[in-house]
């Protein structure tokens, strides 16, 4: 729960509630629906799906009103469509039929589509697959005509994938011009752009995807969650960038790494998974892409992202909405943040050092204290320091002996602040 920029270390921001009522059940998938104005501006319509539900966000009373109720499925594909003069929204889970909804009436949407879980748009035709009766199919609707499905030469039609290698169609996106299908073992694209030109081509990677909300497009490459990893897809090859990292990947609970949620926003691709023996996603995975760094986050669960007007904001199980990055608790809950040095013995194995005092650039953001641990040779010591109000050069005592060493940084009672600029002071006694 530490963020590392500029040099500095800094306890992550919070999260707050964006809305104060909960969604019954549970939220499963935040949803948008954009309108355009007659006024060249847009208006967006805040939704959500629990298992059971459709729901959108009545700002003027704060409260959350099902639009359509009996369903078996939560966890939806959308996109925003225009049928004719109408803005919609298109929603796809999977089991359930395809639903449209134009900010006043949700209806099933008309032609037959196929009961697929993930759907995108290329070049005015909807796509879909995670067929459950053909897990090897993809279908695309006529152009600019998502209710029309039929299976004909200027109408719509389908594709298969088969790869006889036990996988299955996981996901897709449109994603540098063509569609990209991801598969348990491998990925596959569709160049052209009519059903005449189609042509299926198998992209040069070592795996597929794991969860299909972890497929997110960050303009110049695509990042997505497999087996093993994060991986970047660059529109030629795929390449694994979570190497600083497996640790925490190897901890990934793979019974439930399919539900994985993932967002682009801020120039920054942030995943939550399942981590240990939790069903849920209770681990946070920020990458830089301009950096790129990893941020690990802990202590909040994430069902699923969604940016709103600027906003990045998610769900967790409790059926809440909350804003990410603001403020400093955890809705209300301390943060617990630390930060350790690796182990070193400053190139000198035989040398016992003796450390006195340790110097550090302190300023508060919130909260009173924070602490300095000491590592040396496993034995500890620890000082408690006052946050000071502005930057400040604070002179630490911390006395410890030991040939290797590390130092732990770490917040008290949810403090917040930033550190820089850590200096130790030892003297070195030589074997």
């Amino acid at each position: 729960n530490f963020i590392i920029s500029d040099g500095r270390l800094t306890v992550t921001p919070g999260n707050a509630k964006y809305v104060p009522e909960q969604v019954s059940g549970g939220v499963k998938t935040l949803m948008v629906l954009y309108k355009n104005n007659k006024t060249g501006t847009v208006t967006k319509e805040l939704m959500a799906s629990s298992s059971t539900d459709i729901y959108k966000y009545d700002e003027v009373g704060s409260t959350w009103v099902s639009i359509k109720s009996g369903l078996r499925g939560g966890f939806y594909s959308f996109i925003n469509y225009q049928q004719g003069m109408d803005d919609i929204i298109i929603m796809s889970n999977g089991i359930d039929p395809m639903y449209k909804y134009d900010g006043t009436t949700l209806t099933e949407l008309g032609g037959v589509p196929p009961r697929c879980a993930s759907i995108s748009l290329h070049y005015e035709r909807v796509w879909a697959t995670v067929d459950l009766s053909f897990p090897n199919r993809v279908h695309y609707s006529a152009p600019l005509d998502p209710e029309n499905w039929k299976v004909a030469k200027d109408d719509g039609g389908f594709l298969e994938i088969p790869t006889w290698d036990g996988g299955v169609c996981i996901g897709l996106s449109t994603i540098f011009d063509n569609v990209v299908i991801f598969k348990t073992y491998n990925i596959w694209k569709i160049n052209g752009m009519y059903p005449a030109e189609y042509q299926k081509l198998q992209v040069y990677s070592s795996t597929g995807a794991i969860a299909p909300k972890s497929i997110q497009d960050a303009g110049t490459v695509c990042l997505f969650l497999a087996r093993d990893g994060i991986y970047v897809y660059d529109g030629m090859q795929t390449q694994l960038i979570s190497q600083p990292i497996k640790d925490i990947i190897k901890n990934m609970n793979l019974s439930y790494a399919d539900k994985a949620v993932g967002i682009f926003y801020d120039n920054k691709y942030t995943l939550a998974i399942p981590e240990g023996n939790s069903t849920e996603n209770n681990c946070v995975i920020e990458y830089d892409l301009d950096t790129k760094q990893f941020i690990i986050k802990r202590g909040f669960n994430v069902t699923t992202f969604l940016v709103y007007k600027d906003k990045l904001l998610f769900s967790n199980n409790d059926g809440y909405v909350l804003e990410y990055n603001k403020g400093d608790t955890f809705d209300g809950k301390p943060i617990e943040a630390f930060w350790d040095t690796p182990y070193s013995n400053i190139g000198m194995p035989n040398v016992t050092k003796r450390s006195s005092e340790i110097y550090l650039t302190l300023e508060k953001l919130y909260g009173d204290e924070m602490k300095v641990d000491g590592i040396f040779d496993k034995r500890s010591k620890s000082a408690v320091v006052k946050l000071p109000s502005i930057k400040t050069d604070k002179k630490v005592r911390l006395r410890c002996t030991g040939r290797h060493f590390k130092l732990r940084f770490s917040n008290v009672n949810g403090s917040r602040f930033t550190l820089a600029m850590p200096q130790l002071y030892y003297d070195a006694d030589r074997d």
